[in-house]
C-alpha cells in the first residue's frame, strides 16, 4: 500500500481529502471490486490508481498570476490483457476516477477545468499488474460557440477557437454591432484547462448568469449579457 494512502487511513481526523477518497471507495467497490481481484490480486486496488493519478495531477501543476492550473487530460497504461479484462466496466472505472480528480483538485484549490478525461490504454511493455500514468492538458475544445438569445435581429452562432474578443469595432473576432456595447467590450479565451471571460473596461459591464463579473469561468450552458445582447456559451 501506498505510504500515503496508509498515512491518510490511519490519521485519527476526518479531513475533507478522507471522505473523498471514502466516496470513491464506494462508488468503486460494487462494479469493480471483483474484476480488480482478479485482475489485480494483492497487487493494486482501484485507490491506487486514484492515488497515482493524484500524484500525476501534482506534478503537472503550472503556478500563474491567476492560480495553479493542472492537467485536465490523464492516460493510465497498462497491460493488454489487463485493459482486455477491464473493458466492460472501463467508461465506469474513468468516470469515476475523473471525478475523483474533480474532487481532488477542488480541495487542494487548483484549478483542473470542466473537461476532465481518463483513459485506459494498453502497453505492450508492460507486464499484469503494472500501470504506469501520463498528465497533459488537452488542446482547447474545437466546439465552443456562442448561440445569440436576445438583443439581436436575427439569431446568430459565433464560434470562438481559443480566444475572441466581443465588440462593435470591426477588428474583433466576434463583431456585434449595438450601440450599449463597446468597441471592445470582453474577451473570452481558452486558458490551460477552461474558458474564461474578462470584461475589458466596458462602459456597461459583463453579466454571466445575471452576475456582473470582471472575470469568470465559462461553463456549458451560461448566460452572457452585455448591453442589451445575451449570448449562450456552449461547448458541444
Amino acid at each position: 500500500m501506498r505510504a500515503d494512502f496508509a498515512i491518510i487511513l490511519s490519521a485519527g481526523r476526518r479531513p475533507a481529502n478522507v471522505i473523498m477518497i471514502e466516496r470513491l471507495e464506494a462508488v468503486l467497490k460494487r462494479a469493480l471490486e471483483e474484476p480488480f481481484a482478479r485482475i489485480f490480486p494483492g497487487r493494486l486496488h482501484p485507490l491506487e490508481l486514484a492515488a497515482e493519478l493524484r500524484d500525476a495531477a501534482r506534478d503537472s501543476r503550472v503556478r500563474t498570476t491567476d492560480g495553479t492550473f493542472v492537467a485536465n487530460s490523464y492516460l493510465v497504461f497498462m497491460a493488454a490483457e489487463d485493459c482486455q479484462q477491464l473493458a466492460s466496466i472501463s467508461e465506469t472505472v474513468c468516470a469515476e476516477l475523473a471525478e475523483h480528480l474533480r474532487s481532488y483538485t477542488d480541495a487542494e484549490a487548483w484549478q483542473i477545468g470542466p473537461y476532465v478525461t481518463v483513459q485506459l490504454q494498453p502497453d505492450a511493455e508492460l507486464s499484469r499488474s503494472q500501470v504506469r500514468t501520463e498528465a497533459g492538458f488537452a488542446a482547447c475544445p474545437e466546439t465552443a460557440y456562442l448561440q445569440a438569445q436576445a438583443g439581436l435581429p436575427q439569431v446568430g452562432r459565433y464560434p470562438i477557437g481559443t480566444e475572441t474578443i466581443i465588440g462593435r469595432s470591426r477588428s474583433c473576432g466576434t463583431v456585434i454591432d449595438s450601440p450599449e456595447i463597446s468597441r471592445r467590450h470582453c474577451r473570452i479565451a481558452y486558458r490551460y484547462v477552461q474558458y474564461e471571460i474578462e470584461d475589458l473596461n466596458s462602459a456597461n459591464g459583463t453579466f454571466v448568469n445575471g452576475q456582473q463579473v470582471q472575470r469568470a469561468t465559462l461553463l456549458d450552458g451560461d448566460l452572457i449579457e452585455i448591453g442589451l445582447v445575451q449570448l449562450r456559451f456552449f461547448v458541444e
